[in-house]
């Protein structure tokens, strides 16, 4: 299974920081390896696929997603991120999905 990551500029961690993170991350890793998979863009569009991390898993059989969404959280932690995430998952028409990552907003935002 290959999960595609997509994280917003405003995390203030790129793409080849996240990948190291994940990488450098026992539990992470044990799910699978990430890589960098696009050079980032300024703006912030999922469906455009900019600043995509790339992780293929080595477990035969799909993880559940609060897991996964815990080790990305886990894997940004490491990074020095403290902000309240939200996590979305975007099903594409060509049927690529798409784990977007980014800043929670706040009541009243």
């Amino acid at each position: 299974m290959t999960y595609q990551i997509a994280l917003d500029p405003k995390l203030d961690v790129s793409p080849a920081e996240f990948t190291a993170a994940w990488n450098q991350t026992p539990k992470c890793l044990a799910v699978g390896k990430a890589d960098q998979s696009t050079a980032a863009r300024r703006d912030f569009d999922p469906l455009l696929a900019m600043a995509l991390v790339t992780i293929v898993s080595s477990v035969l059989v799909n993880i559940a997603s609060s897991i996964f969404y815990d080790l990305i959280k886990e894997a940004l932690a490491s990074k020095g991120v403290t902000k309240r995430t939200e996590i979305i998952e975007v099903i594409r028409p060509d049927g690529t999905r798409i784990v977007v990552v980014k800043i929670a907003e706040e009541a009243g935002d």
